[in-house]
């Protein structure tokens, strides 16, 4: 159960920079 929660956790993380490395390069570009 720890182990889903993790990998779910890891996911969002990701998703979130994802999301703030798009914004970066809007901002920049």
């Amino acid at each position: 159960l720890l182990r889903i929660w993790t990998e779910r956790a890891l996911l969002t993380y990701l998703k979130n920079q994802n999301q703030v490395l798009k914004l970066l390069e809007m901002a920049f570009l």
